[in-house]
């Protein structure tokens, strides 16, 4: 470690920046921007006989996951690699290697050793463990008997013929019709979260029925998830999943036709099969987001399952999400399907929805942001107009706004949300031919008002940086800006102090940016800024030698159990791309300080290793931290967004959970389905032509079971394009509430 000096303070003054006027604690001597010679610990585990959750998308991975020194998968390809079971100079075979068991997710024992235990494991799902979904306290439907009258709530599969099936008793006794058709429900289920469902069907027998010897019958009752409410004439209903019972017993699950599974069962005079059929998210064999099937089959008279299936998961892009019940959370219908009357469904009839984590699923339900009104668009201006009296009547962010930060505080009853940005009043598509100046504004609202036609106490001139920030054709009042200020960042103390941090432009108009922050008052007003990390400190605080041309997107986070110490994560911009970087930070009862006692280390280093949505590079940090399990091994959670330069910006995750002592950074495994959300996603409207312009995710304030992502959009219009905000929230873990 090289020796660290001080440098001069300053304060910093709004629209008259110096590289030398953001001061700090004790800190490194600048030094030249030179280029200078661990990638960062990502391991993706593919484990043998483990659910499909772990398994990553092998068109991704090199055969040894791209690792060098962190932990192995244990593939046994690689003699090299210490503690991969390879030949480590004792004489083992490579082919004896130690294989890690799947990992139990409800034992709080990390069993395959990948870092993340019990429901953190990207292997678990409900299939594997019921402790890692939660169930919303209200089923979608619970029949204790089916009503004589279908109509209410059910439709007909056959609505030239309008039939349904003949009700006695609260049974379905008899589907009254030589050909197939289905009661199908009103609403489409919700699934991409998960869902558990329980029917009840009864085989009364062979005779009659027309059934072949160990075969199918002509009689038969279907549970069926169909993306299509209608069927044609003597065919079955389209189903995505069936479980079909025939007359004699034999019991089928099907996809499309096509038969997946099958079991042979007693028919019955009492009582009945229960099906229980569990759909929750995991990731499929191909890399792609996917739902697994679960299917449990028991009598009601007691005892042992007699069938248990658990099939190749259903791709998320076969749901629908244009249907009543499904607009927010992608789904398919539910129906009873049959032929007559050797079959009955039974009384009960219960769907529940699961609350699942499941990275790849976002829910709209709330306006836009935008700098000011938009006309034909309906969306929450955050008002970024000049006051009256501010003598140049151009707004900082009438051009574009991008780069969000959000924060929701509060106490129960008067939460709030907080969100700054940076915006420019040039058109950030004369970059590449212009200078264009970015500056930092601020605005909040109470939860329950965001759409709001304008939010209320919102920076009519920014909060960081000039006003106006850039001057492209010159005609700026004075000087004009030399200094942009970019990527906000808001956080909290454990005193509740806020504090903002964000780049900074290093020298008049240099394109090369560090990293300060600032505390800032509950209506964004910025006090005294301290410089955090330059790029030539990186270098010296890092083993590695890391060399950044420029340091962007700052992102701060406590340290467990570590009062006043804390982790900073940027982006390193390199002249072949950008890695995201991780640097301890403290504060000796005075400003925040690089702590010179961890070694500054790359956490994620872009490239192929994460995927082709990365292979120009990553940036753009966002981390929740989970506290809530425990202060010793908490749980990162790293967002970012993956760099392609034919297909831009898409969005990554991936998990950590911290190991020993807290000063330590846990190794980061990436998500197998890799990215969870792309511009084109119906999440963002499947904009073909739009592009993520930075993102920002908080905790729900009022809601610890959810989080809220706020994405930075430039929208294509047919006169131009529009830059917004755009609020996505993804269902949370209810438990880690408790």
């Amino acid at each position: 470690m090289r020796p660290r000096g001080s440098v001069r303070r300053g304060s910093v003054r709004r629209g008259s920046v110096r590289r030398d006027s953001v001061r700090r604690g004790s800190m490194l001597p600048r030094r030249s921007l030179g280029v200078e010679g661990v990638l960062g610990v990502l391991a993706l585990a593919f484990l043998a006989g483990g659910s499909l959750l772990n398994a990553p998308d092998e068109d991704l991975l090199e055969a040894d996951a791209g690792m060098d020194g962190g932990f192995d998968a244990g593939d046994g390809g690689d003699a090299g690699d210490a503690g991969d079971g390879g030949d480590a100079g004792d004489g083992g075979d490579a082919g004896d290697a130690w294989v890690p068991p799947p990992e139990d997710c409800d034992n709080g024992v990390d069993d395959d050793e990948d870092g993340l235990v019990d429901c953190e494991d990207f292997e678990c799902a409900e299939a594997e463990g019921a402790a890692c979904c939660g169930v919303v306290d209200t089923p979608l439907l619970a029949l204790s008997a089916w009503p004589p009258d279908l109509t209410a709530d059910w439709s007909s599969s056959r609505p030239a013929d309008d039939i349904y099936p003949r009700v006695d008793g609260g049974r379905l006794v008899e589907f009254d019709d030589p050909e197939p058709f289905a009661a199908v429900w009103e609403d489409c289920v919700p699934l991409a979260l998960g869902a558990s469902f329980e029917a009840r069907f009864r085989p009364l027998g062979p005779d009659g029925h027309g059934c072949e010897e160990g075969g199918r019958c002509e009689d038969f009752a279907a549970w069926v998830l169909s993306p299509v409410e209608a069927q044609l004439a003597g065919a079955r209903l389209l189903d995505e999943v069936a479980v079909t019972v025939f007359a004699n017993g034999r019991l089928e699950v099907t996809q499309a036709g096509d038969v997946l599974a099958s079991e042979a069962l007693e028919p019955l005079a009492v009582g009945d099969y229960v099906m229980t059929a569990t759909l929750t998210p995991t990731v499929r064999m191909d890399g792609r987001a996917g739902l697994q099937v679960a299917v449990e089959v028991v009598s009601s008279r007691g005892g042992a399952p007699v069938f248990e299936w658990v099939g190749a998961p259903i791709e998320l892009a076969n749901l629908i999400d244009d249907a009543l019940g499904c607009r927010q959370v992608p789904g398919l219908f539910l129906a009873f399907e049959g032929r007559g009357d050797g079959t009955e469904v039974g009384e009960r009839v219960r769907v529940e929805p699961l609350e699942c984590v499941n990275p790849s699923q976002f829910e709209q339900t709330l306006r836009p942001l935008t700098a000011g009104e938009v006309a034909g668009a309906e969306t929450a201006s955050l008002g970024f107009e000049p006051p009256p009296g501010t003598g140049t009547g151009i707004s900082w962010a009438d051009e574009a706004i991008r780069a969000p930060t959000l924060l929701g505080t509060g106490e129960p009853g008067s939460e709030q949300w907080h969100v700054m940005v940076e915006g420019t009043n040039d058109q950030p598509e004369l970059e590449l031919s212009v200078r264009v100046g970015y500056a930092i504004g601020h605005a909040f609202e109470d939860v329950d008002r965001w759409n709001t036609d304008e939010w209320s106490d919102s920076s009519g001139v920014p909060r960081l940086g000039a006003q106006p920030p850039s001057c492209a054709d010159m005609s700026c009042p004075g000087e004009p800006p030399a200094t942009s200020y970019r990527e906000p960042y808001l956080f909290e103390t454990e005193d509740g102090s806020r504090f903002v941090a964000f780049a900074v432009e290093l020298g008049e108009a240099s394109e090369v940016f560090g990293l300060a922050y600032a505390e800032a008052d509950g209506l964004g007003r910025i006090a005294s800024s301290f410089m955090l990390l330059e790029p030539g400190d990186v270098a010296a605080l890092s083993e590695d030698g890391a060399s950044c041309r420029s340091l962007r997107d700052p992102a701060i986070v406590p340290r467990a159990g570590m009062g006043g110490r804390y982790w900073l994560f940027f982006t390193c911009e390199t002249e072949g791309g950008s890695t995201i970087r991780a640097q301890a930070l403290r504060s000796n009862l005075g400003p925040l300080e690089p702590d010179e006692s961890v070694e500054g280390v790359e956490v994620l280093p872009g490239g192929l290793e994460l995927g082709e949505f990365a292979r120009d590079g990553v940036y753009g940090p966002e981390l929740i931290v989970d506290p809530q399990r425990g202060e010793v091994n908490p749980v990162f959670r790293l967002w970012f967004l993956g760099r392609s330069n034919l297909a831009g910006a898409s969005v990554g995750l991936a998990v950590g959970q911290a190991k020993g002592a807290a000063s330590e950074l846990p190794d980061f495994q990436a998500y197998p389905a890799n990215p969870v959300l792309r511009p084109t996603d119906r999440a963002l409207r499947s904009c073909a032509e739009c592009t993520i312009q930075g993102f920002a995710v908080a905790r729900h304030p009022d809601d610890v079971g959810a989080l809220r992502f706020l994405f930075g959009l430039r929208v294509p219009e047919a006169d131009g394009r529009r830059y917004e905000l755009l609020p996505l929230d993804q269902p949370w873990r209810p438990e880690a509430a408790e």
